[in-house]
């Protein structure tokens, strides 16, 4: 679990990944909608992929735009989107819980 969270942690990324992830964000007005333009899961949600070492890593966007925003969260906690749009990277629109 612990390996998860770190992924998940925003001051233990290079900030040329961090800027590759935001670039992926179409931030527009405050109550609207910002589409990922990247990968998704089967789900629909925003993925980020990277490789590094050898191995591929993948975070999910809801949960790295909280993170970038707010703060990391411990796993357990889940992110979900209030607008039911998948693809949503607003953080107006992500809630955070059990």
């Amino acid at each position: 679990m612990r390996a998860l969270a770190s992924l998940y942690d925003p001051r233990r990324w290079p900030g040329d990944r961090l800027a590759r992830f935001q670039a992926f964000i179409e931030a527009g007005q405050p109550g609207r909608c910002w589409p990922w333009h990247g990968s998704r899961s089967r789900r629909g949600l925003g993925r980020y992929r990277w490789r590094e070492g050898g191995r591929t890593f993948s975070v999910y966007t809801p949960r790295m735009v909280w993170a970038i925003h707010r703060g990391p969260l411990s796993p357990e906690i889940e992110v979900a989107l209030r607008c039911g749009n998948a693809g949503c990277c607003n953080l107006e629109h992500l809630v955070a819980g059990p």
